[in-house]
């Protein structure tokens, strides 16, 4: 059993907005996905009444309680938590706080960790990661896209013994790192985040194949963390592998996706498939290659895309 925690960002937004626009984030696809174990998952908006600090301790705390719900000591338990922004400087104090208790974990995924300050102040600068994390999984923002470079500040920079944190910067902005890039700039060809942040270096275009850098680069890892951690939970005498499920066939008529404004083939994948994973599946349908052209990250509104 592999138990899930998963924390998104906690802008202070309306909730209709945010559950809309985290719809298909990077941790919430990874929750929806999961079939291991028990999972949870958490987002803003921040309500009215909490500071962003204290609400992100919140978050963090209802995802410890659910692991220590559901742990058992027996050999045959995992954990893996995944977060972005602000949450993943939640998961990052739950790591360190399932550390008091003994508990380890698996795998930590870490999309753009930050704090709402620029120089990562008080509570986060000061938590390391937790020397009971098995396996960090860190895609951070590259400075030389110049996303939210005023209000927010990375986290989780080094390890339990003083060690610099292992990352890969992507050049996309803070929303592209956790499968929410910008639908569309405000303002000329780069995408303008509004102050005090301002103006990127970064299009709609480029932010949309950061983010796709980061899925394939990231999920690729999780899935070999998975299988490394199921490897070593299997009991003596258990098969070499796990049943597969019977393929699912092809209905006999092609589904047909029409594109729209602020699609994007992971995006997409999801939709029919459940996993971000398969927008290779519809890229490469040879109709669609042809209709898309060479760059599979400038689908445009009303291409209308086979979904085999």
């Amino acid at each position: 059993m592999i138990i899930f925690g998963g924390v998104d960002g906690t802008g202070v937004w309306n909730n209709d907005e945010y559950a809309k626009t985290f719809e298909h984030s990077f941790v919430r696809t990874l929750w929806r996905s999961w079939s291991l174990g028990p999972r949870n998952y958490e987002r803003g908006p921040v309500t009215s009444d909490m500071k962003p600090a204290d609400f992100t301790y919140y978050l963090a705390w209802r995802t410890y309680r659910h692991v220590l719900s559901h742990w058992q000591n027996d050999g045959e338990t995992a954990v893996f938590l995944a977060g972005y922004s602000r949450g993943g400087a939640a998961v990052i104090e739950t790591a360190k706080w399932l550390k008091a208790k003994n508990i380890p974990v698996e795998c930590l995924v870490l999309f753009d960790a930050v704090d709402r300050t620029n120089h990562v102040g008080w509570p986060w600068q000061d938590t390391p990661i937790a020397d009971t994390v098995r396996k960090v999984i860190y895609a951070k923002r590259s400075p030389a896209a110049s996303s939210r470079e005023v209000t927010m500040g990375n986290c989780g920079l080094r390890m339990w013994d003083g060690r610099p944190t292992p990352y890969i910067e992507f050049f996309a902005t803070h929303g592209g790192l956790g499968g929410v890039p910008w639908p569309e700039p405000k303002a000329g060809g780069f995408i303008n985040e509004g102050p005090p942040d301002g103006m990127t270096r970064v299009t709609v275009a480029m932010d949309r194949a950061g983010a796709n850098a980061v899925q394939q680069w990231s999920f690729g890892l999780i899935m070999d963390a998975i299988h490394e951690c199921m490897e070593r939970l299997k009991k003596p005498g258990d098969p070499a592998t796990p049943p597969q499920p019977a393929p699912r066939q092809p209905g006999p008529q092609p589904r047909i996706h029409v594109v729209q404004p602020g699609d994007w083939l992971s995006k997409i994948a999801i939709t029919y498939y459940g996993d971000m994973n398969k927008w290779r599946v519809i890229y490469d349908h040879p109709q669609n290659r042809q209709t898309i052209g060479p760059d599979y990250n400038l689908i445009k509104p009303g291409q209308r895309l086979v979904i085999p």
